[in-house]
């Protein structure tokens, strides 16, 4: 029996990270966007097996920014609405699952890291976007 805790990031492109806490390692990374993300949860796709009573989940960690700060110059309106976007998201996302039944955390986005650093520190060795690797880093070691 797997003790998964589950790293979300939502966005445009929501990255999914699966830590199995008694194997201690990454067992599935993948990037949907929200509504698939939420599916799984649901049990309505092929990802869903990865949730069943055999995997019971301890915990779902969902980046949930506390502020809408756009980080880039003045004048960014399209960045600006898609911070705003991404802020409405995480919130939706994190209330949803807490609804189903999951304990949810959320947590402040943290610093980014690059694609050798997760290999090195998760063994993880597949080819990650920086929303996977953000999620992974949600849930590593929890």
């Amino acid at each position: 029996m797997k003790n998964l805790i589950v790293g979300i990031d939502p966005g445009k492109n929501t990255a999914i990270a699966f830590y199995d806490k008694q194997l201690k390692k990454i067992i599935d990374v993948r990037s949907t966007d929200f509504w698939g993300c939420y599916q799984i949860f649901v049990g309505h796709n092929e990802e869903a097996e990865l949730l069943s009573l055999d995997n019971p989940i301890k915990k779902v960690i969902i980046e949930v920014p506390r502020t809408k700060k756009n980080w880039h110059k003045e004048g960014c309106d399209i960045t600006s609405a898609n911070v705003g976007m991404i802020y409405d998201q995480s919130h939706l996302l994190a209330e949803g699952i807490e609804r189903l039944g999951y304990k949810v955390l959320r947590q402040h986005p943290q610093g980014k890291v690059d694609a050798a650093y997760i290999k090195k520190l998760t063994g993880w060795k597949k080819r990650t976007s920086q929303h996977a690797r953000d999620a992974i880093m949600l849930c590593w070691g929890f």
